[in-house]
């Protein structure tokens, strides 16, 4: 999947599935974690409450390493 290909993509399992494609590279915890906060990232618009905005945004900083 090229670059241009994955900003495209409208499939999370999809866009995961690619990172695990190759056996020599795993991503790591915090990849993961900033792979599932550009999901949330993706529907913010539809994320609702600023309880849940925050706890996105914790988990972003979380990411990394903040």
């Amino acid at each position: 999947m090229t670059e241009t290909d994955w900003s495209a993509c409208k499939e999370p399992d999809e866009m995961l599935s690619t990172l695990y494609r190759t056996k020599r590279y795993r991503p790591s915890p915090r990849k993961l974690r900033l792979f599932a906060v550009a999901c949330c990232r993706r529907v913010w618009d539809r994320i609702d409450g600023r309880r849940c905005w925050k706890a996105v945004e914790v988990a972003e900083r979380f990411a990394d390493g903040q």
